[in-house]
């Protein structure tokens, strides 16, 4: 997440009354889908990679970094409250005796956050719902069947995960699977049927609510877009701007859930055209459910 730096969060007058409200303006720059993915492949560096000497027993993920001639050896790790780089290197930038990130730094991180952790409880990431822990086979990647002899899970983006038709099969003579046969196209084959879209594609449909400003509302820029959908659904918010000839995308973030499942965004372009229309496109997801909504707003 990136997050707009601020100084002063609220002014108040002496009797509480609040005189400027700033909303820090925080930017998702990856889906939690896909930053779960990322920390699961860094949760198998310290667990069967360069990184093991890292390993204190709780949910972590980390990095080994060694530069050339060994002159500069890192580990970075962290758990999902605590973030922790260890460098080690000669402050004349001369090499070391064949120091990597994987010996020294890991076990210096490893020293100090078994300290850091020690009174805390070990509580590892939450899986979005649009990730799907599957078991394939090694041998092929494939779902794995009653005679796969290297079963394992693998994690995978809803939608993308080997289905029913793809299972692991005994690789034939020679080593190399067959391809499964096709069925015939030509003239006169039916197209496959295309996949539902839209809000409650999977019969399911999911809540979105945009409570704040309402459709066809006059506002007043900087203003706040706030609303809520169901905990655990990615939310991705797009703002576009219109004005006579001006037509252009002042905002485009993945905002960030409360615990109830609530969002804002502050809208506070650099450009305020007088009269401007602001077209605000809400879009939820979770997993095969979604819902979309789009209003628009008037600046006097």
């Amino acid at each position: 997440m990136r997050a707009t730096p601020i100084a002063v969060l609220r002014v108040t007058d002496v009797h509480g009354k609040v005189l400027e409200d700033n909303v820090p303006q925080r930017t998702v720059v990856l889906t939690p889908e896909a930053a779960y993915m990322m920390i699961d492949l860094l949760k198998g560096s310290v667990k069967r990679g360069t990184s093991v000497a890292a390993n204190i027993g709780i949910p972590e993920a980390g990095k080994t970094g060694t530069t050339d001639d060994y002159r500069n050896a890192w580990f970075i790790g962290f758990t999902p409250s605590l973030v922790t780089g260890v460098w080690v290197g000669n402050d004349d930038d001369s090499p070391m005796d064949k120091v990597t990130g994987g010996g020294l730094p890991a076990r210096i991180w490893a020293a100090f956050m078994k300290q850091a952790t020690a009174h805390t409880q070990p509580l590892d990431w939450r899986r979005p719902a649009g990730v799907v822990e599957v078991t394939v086979c090694g041998d092929t990647g494939l779902l794995a069947g009653a005679d796969c002899a290297n079963p394992h899970t693998e994690l995978f983006l809803k939608g993308t995960e080997p289905d029913g038709d793809q299972t692991h099969a005994p690789l034939p003579q020679g080593g190399v699977q067959a391809a499964p046969a096709l069925p015939p196209i030509g003239p006169g084959t039916p197209a496959p049927a295309a996949p539902p879209v839209g809000p409650g594609a999977s019969g399911h449909g999911l809540p979105l609510t945009v409570t704040t400003p309402r459709p066809g509302s006059q506002v007043s820029v900087p203003f706040v877009i706030k609303g809520v959908t169901r905990q655990g659904a990615t939310v991705h918010i797009t703002v576009q701007v219109s004005s006579g000839f001006l037509n252009t995308p002042v905002g485009d973030v993945y905002a960030v859930l409360d615990g109830a499942g609530g969002f804002r965004y502050l809208v506070d372009p650099a450009i305020k055209p007088a009269g401007a229309t602001f077209t605000i496109t809400v879009n939820a997801q979770a997993g095969q459910d979604s819902n979309t909504t789009t209003l628009t707003v008037q600046q006097p």
